[in-house]
């Protein structure tokens, strides 16, 4: 079984311990029928990105699509990261340019 973190890093550090430095906290929440299970919604955008037919992935068992949401939410949280490297390039390259 993988780690919790797919052994994902940012800079060494295992990256669900690290915030993304620019992101927005918006506020958004999804209700839950009951605690500690997925939101419909995320558990849908994570059969859609795993490939899934809802029919495919009602046969999945639970440990399958535990393992599919949690790639999704990895997926995501790397995303921001890679966006705050790159807004944090382009800010310091803006920098530099105003230097010269």
């Amino acid at each position: 079984m993988p780690s919790s973190d797919f052994g994902v890093s940012r800079n060494g550090q295992p990256i669900h311990d690290l915030p993304a430095g620019s992101s927005i906290h918006t506020g958004i929440g999804f209700r839950v029928q009951l605690r500690g299970l997925v939101s419909w919604f995320e558990e849908f955008d994570a059969m859609v990105e795993a490939r899934h037919t809802p029919e495919s992935w009602e046969r999945l068992k639970p440990p399958e699509k535990a393992d599919a949401v949690a790639r999704y939410r990895l997926k995501r949280v790397i995303m921001l990261h890679e966006n705050d490297a790159l807004e944090s390039y382009l800010r310091r390259k803006a920098l530099r340019a105003r230097k010269r």
